[in-house]
């Protein structure tokens, strides 16, 4: 996975997880935590009731963080593999993308170095397809490393 699709990837999780918190507070009322001092056994029972409400609040926020979590995931999985796709479209000389492909060298982990001469080596190519397709797979398998 290159560091673009590294990138989609967590901006997806972040806004998933934030979506699952937004929808948490939205539907989870707040317990009311307040104690009203009368007395000791009353501020214990009051307290023992609370905490146990707390608790359960607490697992409630949990599982819906987990049901966030999951969504988040499958929804970043599918959106790899979307960039993925279009990538490996823009890698083909019937539907090649200058632009996807230049920017999929440039957030590629590759060495500045490789990266100069994958990037020259499609500006050559670009007008000529019999090189193009020999230039994209070069490229595809570089970035596949």
């Amino acid at each position: 996975m290159n560091k673009g699709t590294s990138l989609a990837v967590v901006a997806a999780l972040s806004v998933a997880v934030l979506g699952g918190l937004i929808l948490i507070a939205s539907r989870e009322p707040e317990p009311d935590l307040t104690v009203s001092v009368t007395s000791e056994p009353a501020i214990e029972r009051a307290g023992d009731g609370e905490a146990a409400a707390g608790i359960e609040a607490l697992d409630r926020a949990t599982a819906a963080l987990n049901r966030a979590g999951d969504a988040a995931g499958e929804m970043a999985a599918d959106l790899a593999d979307q960039a993925d796709e279009g990538l490996d479209a823009a890698l083909t000389v019937e539907s090649f993308d200058y632009s996807k492909v230049r920017a999929a060298i440039a957030e590629s982990d590759l060495p500045a170095s490789e990266k100069e001469t994958l990037v020259s080596a499609l500006d050559g190519a670009r007008g000529a397809p019999g090189l193009l397709q020999q230039v994209l797979k070069q490229i595809r398998e570089a970035l596949q490393a």
